[in-house]
């Protein structure tokens, strides 16, 4: 195994998707994570590992090689150093990897996490346990993904109503806590809610205080999107950073846009339309994203790749203010340099009663 592996210290780490893997025991809590990586592929492939501790330290790289087909289960502290908390994991997407927990007093696997590719800014936990005690506890895990700070607000639902706090992590930091240090008592809470402005990612731990069992369950994803919003003034006259187009598809009321942006930044992204319809069969509609970098933000020139979705029902709304029927629309997308690079076929209603 060890000629497969290598330790690499890089300033900068350019790749085309990247996943996390939130949580990483220490033998010394009473429990061992495992990692179980698979090569889905006929090729050899290579997998990327880039661990960090709790604070956000970045502890190098580590590159697995895999023949084709092979499947590879090894404790993480033998793969990345000790101090890891948690695992950024890059490379081929063929390429499976997961996690399982062994408790160190009875050697039982005691919960397991898939690597979470699918990164939110809203995610809801669902209660563990009922409610603590002196033998059952129960917290999170959060991990900031981004290279600059980020707060998340977490809420907490309960009968007697919501309580919010907020954590403030550092780049690629990440934060445990346990719900009754967090919220000051033991109340039985139905829900929790985490939120922030910037993508991270979250898994809910529970446990017994004699470290026989942990359990792990990752966050609920509750995507928000951005409403398509209306514009008088020229696409050109909107744009504001550039990016490019990949690819875009329409999902039900959904716009979604493979993009890339030059470099890797706090940025925000709207979608804009011009308020009228062109006459055809169906009618067309111009739309154009807008990409701006918020200040404050640390950016890399490092190209990075991302998925903007956005929500066309202003549109669909639109079209029944001036029609008063169903039907179909054509959406044209013109880019930053105010170029058409597609037209998709918007069916709003397909779905509607």
């Amino acid at each position: 195994m060890l000629n497969q592996l290598c330790f690499v210290l890089v300033l900068g780490f350019q790749v085309d998707a990247e996943g996390v893997i939130p949580h990483l025991t220490r033998v010394a809590g009473g429990f061992s994570t495992f990692l179980h990586i698979q090569n889905a592929s006929d090729l050899e492939k290579v997998l990327y590992l880039r661990p960090f501790s709790e604070a956000g330290e970045p502890l190098g790289t580590v590159a697995v090689a895999l023949k084709p087909g092979e499947t590879l289960v090894e404790k993480a502290e033998d793969l990345v150093p000790k101090q890891a908390s948690h695992l950024f994991i890059s490379g081929s997407q063929r390429v499976r990897i997961a996690s399982s927990i062994e408790a160190s007093v009875s050697a039982e696997t005691v919960s397991s996490q898939e690597a979470i590719w699918s990164l939110n800014n809203h995610y809801t936990l669902l209660p563990i346990v009922k409610a603590e005690s002196d033998l059952l506890w129960q917290g999170l895990a959060l991990v900031n993904v981004n290279d600059w700070s980020i707060d998340i607000s977490v809420a907490r639902e309960t009968d007697q109503g919501t309580d919010t706090i907020t954590l403030s992590l550092g780049p690629r930091a990440k934060q445990t806590a346990l719900f009754r240090d967090l919220f000051g008592d033991g109340q039985t809470a139905t829900r929790f809610h985490c939120d922030s402005a910037d993508r991270f990612a979250v898994v809910a731990l529970g446990g017994t205080m004699d470290k026989r069992y942990l359990w792990l369950t990752a966050g609920i994803p509750e995507p928000i999107f951005a409403s398509a919003e209306s514009t008088n003034q020229t696409f050109p006259e909107v744009q504001k950073d550039p990016y490019e187009i990949r690819a875009a598809t329409v999902q039900e009321e959904l716009l979604r846009l493979d993009v890339t942006y030059p470099v890797t930044c706090r940025y925000q992204s709207r979608l804009y339309y011009r308020p009228e319809f062109l006459e055809s069969n169906p009618v067309q509609i111009n739309v154009t994203m807008v990409q701006e970098i918020l200040p404050n933000g640390a950016c890399l020139r490092a190209f990075q790749d991302a998925q903007e979705t956005f929500d066309l029902s202003p549109i669909a709304e639109l079209y029944q203010s001036q029609y008063g029927n169903t039907g179909d629309i054509l959406i044209n997308i013109y880019d930053n340099q105010n170029q058409k690079v597609d037209q998709l076929l918007f069916s709003p209603f397909a779905f509607g009663p």
